[in-house]
């Protein structure tokens, strides 16, 4: 029977080795997570089942400090100890908790049957935090309208900010166009003397909408006019002039003047040698 080289039996057993440590590195990381999920399913009991906060929280704040928590342990873990700060009466270290859960998950949301003092911390921690978009103008010019607004965003979380108008029965979307805090988008409008611009705005998050201005249901308006163009004025039309203004009236009366002076002088000139009626003839002596 044919046997292996003994030199072989090194490499085997390095081999085996190799192996052996990746499947502790691995066994040891998802014991990690394990433990992780293990912990914050442990202090859920002590806070939600058990009354005891102090407990909680103190176990709370040791797992977050796991650089190997994955993000959905850490928002449930941000999110019972907001909970139970706000049962130990320290409603600005649940605020904190909550803004910390909402900068990893902006779009998140409480249970609605959770108590109102505990929504309504969650709610201001949101407010600091969350995105808004304020000022907003629609300025029309000619034939398009110009909207404007202004953008708070202290965490960033905002990946842009669309326009949806209409000046007829449905909606388009217009990208806005984003300089530091200020986003600009320009809307054609039809050739119209009077219309209607209908609009709102919404702030895209990586998987949610994060900010609202205005809906579908309930926009916002701009009344877009045009002035009528100018009516052309008819020409002046000239007064008539009087009789005497005219030039035919001045040639008639310059003609009429003429004769009468002509017929005059020729009356005057034959006059003199014409025989009055009654007058003997001269006698010759």
């Amino acid at each position: 029977m044919l046997r292996r080289p003994e030199h072989c039996a090194p490499h085997r057993a390095g081999r085996r080795a190799a192996a052996l440590v990746a499947l502790l590195l691995a066994s040891g990381a998802s014991g990690r997570a394990g433990a992780a999920d293990d912990r914050v399913e442990q202090a859920d009991r002590l806070i939600t089942e058990e009354l005891r906060y102090k407990s909680g929280i103190t176990l709370l704040e040791r797992t977050l400090r796991d650089p190997d928590l994955t993000d959905a342990d850490r928002i449930e873990a941000y999110r019972l100890l907001g909970v139970a700060y706000i049962a130990r009466d320290k409603p600005q270290s649940a605020e904190a908790a909550f803004e910390a859960l909402l900068a990893l998950d902006p779009s998140y949301d409480l249970d609605p049957r959770l108590s109102p003092k505990i929504r309504e911390v969650f709610e201001r921690a949101r407010s600091s935090v969350a995105p808004r978009i304020r000022d907003v103008t629609a300025l029309p010019e000619g034939r398009r309208v110009v909207v404007s607004a202004r953008v708070e965003d202290p965490r960033g979380a905002l990946v842009g900010v669309d326009l949806y108008a209409r000046s007829g029965d449905a909606f388009e979307r217009h990208l806005m166009t984003r300089t530091e805090d200020r986003v600009e988008a320009v809307v054609e409008v039809p050739d119209l003397t009077r219309l209607r611009l209908d609009y709102y705005l919404v702030g895209r998050g990586e998987d949610a909408d994060l900010a609202t201005v205005a809906d579908a249901t309930s926009p916002l308006s701009v009344i877009v006019t045009r002035p009528a163009p100018p009516l052309t004025a008819p020409p002046p039309t000239a007064e008539p002039k009087p009789i005497y203004a005219t030039w035919w009236f001045w040639t008639a009366a310059g003609v009429v003047v003429v004769g009468a002076v002509i017929g005059g002088v020729v009356i005057a000139s034959s006059g003199g040698e014409r025989e009055l009626p009654g007058t003997l003839p001269p006698l010759e002596l």
